[in-house]
């Protein structure tokens, strides 16, 4: 774990033991304690302040909790597999499917060594990262542009896929082949 996401976990922890100690002062008596535990606003240097910060903690709590709710609920589910149905036939196509559909495509395509291609399908998109390295050729830009067109055609005439799913490819992270040797040089 990273030094930013521990320290962030201790600062949000230490910011929610006051919220939680306040509600184990006011419901006390269920406990049977054998000491009593004085409220947060007795305390002294404090006590001034504790009435407020419980009461924006809290609120802060309460609405981070809502929208995390509200997150969770509308977050696209990322799926393994299109359905096609039509009439009472149905078909099926899995994500690896695809994966090697564009590898093979890929392979064919002069300008790159490597590629490496990730597929992520939700009910309505499918989002195809592929990554690289590229050969010295001339009109990279070119050939790099009409490469991720040809492949979102061939994918959209080869699913049948209509207005109503979306088809995305991105190609990112690409390096020349003599950038790659100056990293191994240097």
């Amino acid at each position: 774990m990273s030094k930013l996401k521990k320290s962030s976990i201790i600062v949000v922890s230490l910011l929610i033991i006051p919220l939680l100690f306040s509600v184990i002062v006011d419901n006390q008596e269920v406990g049977q304690f054998s000491f009593v535990l004085l409220p947060f606003t007795q305390y002294p240097l404090i006590g001034e302040y504790a009435a407020s910060y419980l009461f924006w903690g809290s609120s802060l709590i309460f609405v981070l909790v809502i929208v995390l709710i509200l997150i969770v609920l509308f977050y696209p589910h990322n799926r393994t597999s299109i359905l096609f149905k039509k009439g009472k036939s149905e078909l099926r196509i899995n994500q690896k499917a695809i994966t090697h559909f564009v590898q093979a495509s890929l392979a064919q395509e002069q300008f790159i060594d490597e590629p490496k291609v990730k597929t992520k399908m939700t009910k309505h998109k499918l989002k195809i990262y592929i990554e690289g390295t590229l050969k010295e050729t001339t009109n990279v830009s070119e050939k790099y542009q009409l490469a991720a067109k040809d492949i979102e055609n061939k994918l959209q005439n080869l699913l049948g896929i209509t207005e109503e799913k979306q088809v995305k490819v991105n190609l990112k992270n690409f390096e020349s082949t003599k950038a790659q040797a100056k990293k191994r040089v240097n």
